[in-house]
């Protein structure tokens, strides 16, 4: 999908986020890094920029010293006590920094599993960066952390990196079109991009999975002729044609998401299973 072929690769390509981008750089320049904790809509670059953070600090040490998770599949009180601890206990490899953990979607924490993790922060020298969609975070976390929020992003900042997609990618779209797509996607860069996709047809798929209708499929079928039998990402572009074809322009967030999380090396099937639920309504 264009929006994750079009994910920034480094801080420079960040749009709309210059005064959080240059605040991040200064603090790798004196050396001193704090926890962090990013809080906005979805679809305004919290993890994007989150993830390049991490790399911008560690370099190509970065794997080593960094531990994503996705706490709305991993947020229970033992992921925090063992995983997570069994991680930072150890310094960081080839790198002058601290170690890095990565909490997306940290306010589905519970907050059982938000105290154990307070104390991790307080007993080791590793750093977190925590992106939450709310405020749903415990106080003491949130007062141990520089907290970023993130606002909508501006139609300008937008409009920007549309026209650089459709020139990189040789697409006819006429302003009107775009001004659509602008007032549409409400700030969410990537809910933005992929109408910009639904708009030029979708996505080329290979024969094989095209001879399925997807959204005819009731959930058995599905799972048995579809989910453990076809790459997640086909499966969620194959998905992203039917609804554009039925116009069902609603359940786009919903297959974004998915695909997004699915890049994470998440369950897979779960994401794409739940993904398919939500485009059938059910």
């Amino acid at each position: 999908m264009l929006s994750e072929k079009y994910r920034p690769q480094n801080l420079a390509d960040v749009v709309g986020r210059d005064d959080i981008v240059e605040s991040l750089v200064k603090y790798k320049k004196s050396k001193s890094i704090p926890n962090i904790l990013m809080i906005g809509p979805a679809g305004t670059g919290k993890t994007t920029l989150a993830k390049l953070w991490i790399k911008y600090l560690h370099g190509e040490s970065y794997k080593l010293n960094a531990m994503e998770l996705n706490s709305s599949d991993e947020n229970s009180i033992e992921v925090v006590r063992t995983k997570i601890k069994e991680f930072v206990i150890k310094k960081s490899l080839g790198s002058n920094y601290p170690k890095i953990v990565f909490l997306d979607e940290a306010d589905r924490m519970s907050l059982a599993s938000q105290g154990a993790l307070k104390k991790i922060m307080e007993s080791y020298d590793a750093k977190f960066i925590l992106c939450a969609n709310s405020d749903n975070i415990d106080a003491p976390i949130k007062s141990r952390c520089v907290v970023y929020r993130f606002n909508d992003l501006k139609d300008e900042d937008i409009e920007q990196r549309l026209k650089y997609i459709i020139e990189h990618e040789n697409l006819e779209v006429s302003d009107k079109d775009i001004n659509k797509i602008i007032k549409n996607a409400s700030g969410d860069m990537r809910q933005a991009i992929n109408l910009l996709q639904s708009v030029n047809g979708g996505i080329e798929l290979s024969e094989e999975i095209t001879n399925y209708k997807l959204l005819d499929l009731n959930i058995k079928d599905f799972e048995d002729k579809i989910l453990y039998k076809y790459e997640a990402k086909k499966i969620i572009e194959k998905l992203f044609n039917e609804v554009i074809k039925a116009k069902k322009y609603d359940k786009i967030s919903a297959l974004a998401t998915a695909d997004y999380r699915v890049s994470l090396q998440t369950i897979k099937t779960l994401q794409v299973l739940d993904a398919f639920m939500q485009v059938k309504g059910e």
